[in-house]
This record gives structure tokens, sequence and C-alpha cells, in this order.
């Protein structure tokens, strides 16, 4: 979190040097980056952590069939 206020801070000190300027504001901050990826570790997480309980689930289903 410490990257993310500097890089918006840099850019008043930097002017309007840079052609990516533009982005480096809240709004370009949360649309480009915080949303795609909360929306992205939401979906995995819950592909990758559903997947892991099923597996377990299985094979105890398993196991208790070939006992």
């Amino acid at each position: 979190m410490f990257f993310i206020a500097t890089g918006l801070l840099a850019k008043f000190e930097m002017g309007s040097v840079c052609a990516v300027c533009e982005q480096w504001i809240i709004s370009g901050f949360l649309r480009h980056n915080l949303i795609p990826m909360t929306l992205v570790n939401m979906l995995g997480g819950s592909v990758f952590v559903g997947l892991f309980y099923w597996f377990i689930y299985l094979t105890q289903i398993i196991r208790k069939y070939y006992d």
C-alpha cells in the first residue's frame, strides 16, 4: 500500500512530464488496478478453494467406499 500512495504523490512532483500521468489518479487506480484485481482474486480463490474442498470430500467418499 505504500507504493500506491507514493506513485500517486509522484505525479504532483513530476508535473506533466510523463505520458501516463493521467492514469495516476485515484479513479484510474480503482478502475485499472484495484477493482479488476479484486474480482480476479475473488474468482480464483473461490475456484481453487472449491476445487480443494471437492477433492478432499471426494477422497473421503472413495476411502469409505473401499473400506
